[in-house]
This record gives C-alpha cells, structure tokens and sequence, in this order.
C-alpha cells in the first residue's frame, strides 16, 4: 500500500494472491494502524474483487480500480514496488537466492519511509507522524550499489534475472539510490 499525500508505504508478506488474503492483510495492516482512507486506488486483478471489495464497502472506501492495460494508472505505487524488486535483486546477490526475503522486508520498508523523497522534500513517516523515525544503527550503514559481483552459477534463470538492470525511464533511474541514503539496500 502507498499513501499517495506523504508517499508512506505498508509492505506485507502474504502466502497467495486471493481476495480473502488481500483483505486481511489490508485489515490487520492498514485500518487497524490507520483506519480506512478515502479511496483505494487498485489495479484490475482479481485479488481486489470478492471481499476485498465488499471490505471496502463496509468501511466506506471509495474503491478505485485502474485499467489493467495501464500500470502507469497508479505510477506511484508501480515505482514503489519497481525499487523494492531493485533491493531485493541486490540482497539476492548478496546473501545468494536461499534467503527469507519476507524477513528483510521489514529494514526495506523502514528504510524506504525514513529517507528524505525529492517529490516532497521529506520523509514519508515525517508527514504521516510529524516526527523523525529511529532508525536501528545497523540500517544506517551506507549502501553498496554494485551490482557487478561474480556470480558462481550464471546459468541458473533465477540469477540471469536478478543481473538484469532495473528498468529505466530517465531521470527515475537515480530515485533508488536517492531513498536509500538512511539505509540502504541493507541486509541485516
């Protein structure tokens, strides 16, 4: 989840993409902490039909869905989860692929909400809290942006993939290293 005003970002690791999942992980990680927002922008798939429709309808949530043609609709969001995959490629190489990705998402996130965004000139948990996030010292390390390490087994698909270079749109390309400032792609 994105909150578009302070660019805040909710990030929950969920076993499958089916409407019932979708809605209690939006219950438990977004209107229990936030209560419901005005509107939910979504994508057409069909994890946000069924109940997480109807959810959104109890709570009053004007449900937006965008076309399924055009990611661009809800370009925030798609940006965020562009450099989410960035970092994870680069923890990939890092640690190698037997990692628990769903245990370094938490510093991510963290990572992302307390670095300073260049669209508004602070921290997205600034805006939505009016106070800086502490930040654990092992998350403040600077980042390692290199991406060219050897890899023992290039023949494997799965790491062919993560050596290929983040897409790009322009002056996007420096947005991932620029949020990264207070932590990082770090893998603690």
């Amino acid at each position: 989840m994105t909150e578009h005003y302070t660019r805040f970002i909710v990030c929950v690791p969920i076993p499958n993409k089916e409407a019932r999942t979708i809605a209690a992980a939006f219950r438990s990680h977004v209107l229990a902490v936030f209560g419901a927002p005005a509107e939910c922008l979504v994508d057409g798939g069909k994890e946000f039909e069924g109940e997480f429709e109807q959810l959104c309808r109890d709570c009053l949530i004007d449900r937006r869905v965008t076309s399924p043609d055009s990611p661009e609709g809800n370009g925030l969001t798609e940006r965020v989860v562009r450099t989410m995959k960035f970092c994870f490629k680069k923890i990939a190489l890092e640690k190698g692929l037997d990692y628990e990705w769903d245990e370094q998402l938490w510093p991510l996130v963290l990572s992302y909400n307390a670095a300073r965004q260049e669209s508004t000139g602070v921290a997205p948990f600034t805006l939505l809290f009016a106070q800086e996030a502490v930040v654990p010292p092992d998350l403040k390390q600077a980042p390692n942006m290199d991406f060219s390490p050897e890899v023992k087994d290039d023949k494997d698909a799965r790491v062919k993939d993560l050596l290929a270079p983040p897409e790009s749109t322009g002056s996007e390309a420096t947005d991932g290293a620029r949020w990264l400032q207070p932590g990082g792609c770090t893998a603690s």
